[in-house]
């Protein structure tokens, strides 16, 4: 019965050393992997951020830790810059992290001052290049209706406007110029700056010639002499 004992006794230990060592192994495991660096940082989503000026917003390098990256903190960094509207962190096995961006969009640019006014009104130095100028003022009462259908124009067709004036008439005070950067002029008004975004299917019917497409009363286009 003694010797039953005993070896009862010298299992339950062995199995006792076996979890141990078991337990040490998970221990070892863990804190090895809280201590592996990020191997690989990819931004993805961005149009006019480059990559590096990303990555020096999130302050995240591959000296960090893969499981230590607070995704939080990392969001709230790259939300501060005026011009990134919505972040998205993301871990991939076995230690990559990549980093989503959605952009805001750019509407037109205030030369005098330098600086762009995105979509939400917000403004931000520089990027001139990438919309068109606005020259002169648009009133305080037909400001938001301006934003509001700026917005509805396509980024692609943006680029190909140059310059914006605000030209009300007697009879039209939402009337607008747009100059665009293949020598056509287009009078719009606030109710059809969406109809721009149809400007290319148009450009055939105009035949190579330059011109003034009136969109703000019917789809006419006037040939300049």
């Amino acid at each position: 019965m003694a010797k039953v004992r005993k070896k009862r006794k010298r299992l339950r230990i062995k199995r006792f050393l076996i979890f141990l060592c078991i337990l040490s192994l998970f221990v070892v495991a863990f804190y090895f992997l809280l201590n592996v660096s990020i191997n690989h940082i990819t931004v993805s989503g961005n149009k006019v951020l480059e990559e590096q000026e990303v990555l020096s917003l999130s302050r995240l390098t591959t000296h960090d830790s893969f499981l230590k990256v607070n995704t939080f903190s990392v969001k709230k960094k790259l939300l501060k810059y005026p011009l990134i509207k919505d972040v998205k962190i993301k871990r991939k096995l076995p230690n990559n992290i990549e980093i989503i961006i959605k952009e805001k969009k750019m509407l037109y640019y205030v030369e005098s001052e330098n600086y762009v006014v995105l979509e939400d009104k917000t403004k931000i130095q520089g990027f001139g290049d990438l919309v068109p100028t606005l020259v002169g003022e648009v009133p305080s009462n037909k400001y938001s209706s301006f934003i509001k259908q700026m917005n509805k124009i396509n980024d692609s067709i943006l680029r190909e406007v140059s310059e914006i004036y605000y030209k009300p008439t007697e009879l039209d005070e939402d009337r607008f110029l747009l100059a665009m950067d293949d020598g056509n002029y287009v009078y719009l008004t606030l109710t059809k700056f969406k109809h721009l975004n149809y400007y290319d299917e148009m450009l055939p019917e105009f035949n190579g010639k330059k011109g003034i497409l009136y969109l703000d009363s019917g789809n006419t286009f006037q040939i300049q002499e």
